[in-house]
């Protein structure tokens, strides 16, 4: 395992000296842009952070034959179809939707990679501000334990 290292994955020479230095043996993508309102105010960062980054780690994991895993989000659906089934079509809205959904696109892209959807139903979040029980206790309906 490798040190813990902190860069922004904007940053194409630092991904690529990262690679270089540590020759993964895998990677899992957790990095993303996941405020939905952030995405919106400012569309040209979501894409950045969600799309270029995951093109840029998946497409460094392509020619090592390495497992790419992206862990993406169930807004790449728009809740009218529920529940969803794994094969079900994307129907992104918004801005972060559809940058959700070109990231999955670049990690499906190597025959490594995987793509887990998943949701934030309950806990908290690193701002304290993304989950529905944080919701509830922001607007005085439950007590948030800390």
């Amino acid at each position: 395992m490798a040190a813990e290292e902190r860069f922004d994955l904007a940053d194409a020479t630092r991904v690529q000296e990262f690679f270089q230095r540590h020759a993964p043996d895998a990677v899992i993508h957790t990095a993303a842009r996941t405020s939905a309102a952030d995405c919106e105010r400012d569309p040209p960062s979501a894409r950045r952070d969600n799309v270029e980054t995951t093109e840029r780690l998946a497409s460094l994991c392509l020619p090592r034959h390495l497992p790419f895993v992206l862990i993406s989000t169930d807004m790449v659906f728009d809740g009218r179809q529920a529940p969803y089934q794994e094969d079900a079509p994307a129907a992104p809205v918004g801005v972060h939707g559809p940058t959700k959904v070109q990231a999955e696109t670049a990690a499906l892209a190597s025959p490594r990679g995987l793509v887990a959807r998943v949701a934030l139903l309950i806990g908290r979040s690193p701002r304290g501000n993304r989950s529905p029980d944080e919701a509830l206790a922001a607007a005085g309906r439950v007590s948030a334990r800390r």
